[in-house]
């Protein structure tokens, strides 16, 4: 048998070898390498807690971080420095760098910082930076930190809304409508004012009656505003809108700031009695001096409801020279279109000047729950007595006449037939 040779075997053989070597060289650096790495310490900022949640500006902050070493080798003289930054400052008695000390792997520190907010921050997210190192210098770490800051500021709402009396109606004069405001915000409000905007038919009763200055409301603090309102008489059943305004000043970032707010107000009138003098007489009429006399004053409901314990009394002057028996008359229940009488006697003066005398005539009546009163007048001649008896005799020589006429026609055809 015959041997045979092949060129290119101890040149296979050697690159073989080469490449062994190359790869048990690489093996080994890399787990060298990997020792070297994994035998180090890691510090790591793992988590991050804040309160209050969110932050406040202008108010103080507590902040927690939680340092762990993730590494394989103990952390010598470990400290974390917190890098100030607006709108987050350290308290003063606060230091910037906190020592941990010696960190074992896989152990953790928690570090508190106490901070104040700017009052001047703007509400949003708002950036700070933790340095966390060794004592030697050759690892650390840096954290940035995202915080939310609240910016406190008032927030004002009506809370409540009534009358006095409970059902407004027309022709009435001071009626008292009042608004509760209350601030749900955060923050004060300073200098509020509030204005009452009337629709049609509505007036202030009077001078700034529309307005009242409230003063600071303090955050949950409530406040009642006041109006005094006339209701015309032409003022139909339904629903009418004023509107509230509420002007204030409000503080933060370091700025004053004026705002102004408006709330609609629901002003309703009912459906309602209405109590008219119609018709009034006076017997006699004209009333002489001295004299009694008797006044019929007619009434009428011409509204859509009942009027209730209607009532009259004479609002009498203390100059008019006529005396009453009584000043009240009571009428009762009056339904929707119903008529009354009210009777008054009197007496002249016997030295009354002769001219004509308005008393005053106060009406009484309950709509619903509620009283209404309104006023109307009405007008007593007086005249002479003298006068009166003028007209007597006068009217009794004019009687007297007229018989001796008609008895002188009766003779005078007598004597014709004769």
């Amino acid at each position: 048998m015959e041997n045979v040779s092949y060129g290119g075997g101890s040149e296979g053989l050697r690159m073989f070898r080469i490449i062994c070597a190359f790869l048990f060289a690489t093996c080994f650096f890399l787990t060298v390498t990997g020792a070297t790495v994994f035998a180090e310490p890691h510090l790591n900022v793992v988590e991050v807690k804040y309160l209050p949640y969110p932050a406040e500006a202008g108010k103080d902050l507590n902040l927690w971080i939680l340092l762990q070493n993730t590494g394989d080798k103990n952390a010598s003289g470990v400290s974390c420095q917190l890098l100030e930054e607006f709108p987050f400052y350290l308290l003063p008695e606060e230091n910037a760098t906190y020592y941990v000390g010696d960190l074992i792997p896989g152990k953790d520190a928690l570090i508190q910082f106490r901070l104040s907010v700017d009052p001047r921050a703007n509400e949003g997210w708002k950036e700070l930076k933790v340095r966390c190192t060794a004592s030697d210098g050759a690892i650390w770490v840096e954290k940035k930190l995202s915080i939310y800051v609240k910016v406190n500021r008032p927030e004002l709402i009506v809370t409540k809304l009534s009358s006095s009396p409970s059902r407004l109606i027309p022709d009435t004069q001071e009626n008292a409508i009042e608004v509760g405001v209350a601030n749900v915000g955060d923050a004060p409000a300073y200098g509020v004012v509030a204005k009452l905007v009337l629709p049609d038919g509505f007036k202030p009763s009077y001078t700034y009656s529309d307005l009242v200055g409230l003063g600071t409301l303090k955050e949950g603090e409530n406040k009642k505003a006041t109006f005094y309102v006339d209701v015309d008489a032409g003022v139909a059943p339904g629903v009418y809108n004023a509107t509230l305004v509420l002007n204030y000043v409000e503080r933060y970032a370091g700025k004053i700031y004026k705002k102004t707010i408006k709330e609609k107000i629901p002003i309703e009138i009912p459906s309602y009695p209405k109590v008219v003098i119609t018709k009034y007489t006076t017997e006699p009429s004209p009333v002489p001096q001295g004299s009694e006399g008797k006044l019929k004053i007619l009434v009428r409901n011409v509204g859509e409801e009942k009027a209730e314990s209607v009532s009259l009394r004479v609002l009498k002057n203390s100059l008019v020279p006529i005396s009453l028996d009584s000043r009240y008359d009571y009428v009762g229940t009056l339904e929707k279109g119903e008529n009354g009488t009210a009777i008054f006697t009197f007496t002249v003066d016997d030295n009354a000047v002769p001219k004509d005398y308005k008393l005053r005539i106060e009406l009484r009546y309950l709509a619903g729950n509620n009283v209404v009163t309104r006023d109307d007048y009405i007008t007593i001649t007086v005249v002479s007595r003298k006068g009166r008896i003028y007209h007597s005799i006068a009217a009794v020589l004019l009687v007297c006449a007229f018989i001796v006429v008609l008895l002188y026609g009766t003779s005078s055809r007598k004597n014709k037939k004769k």
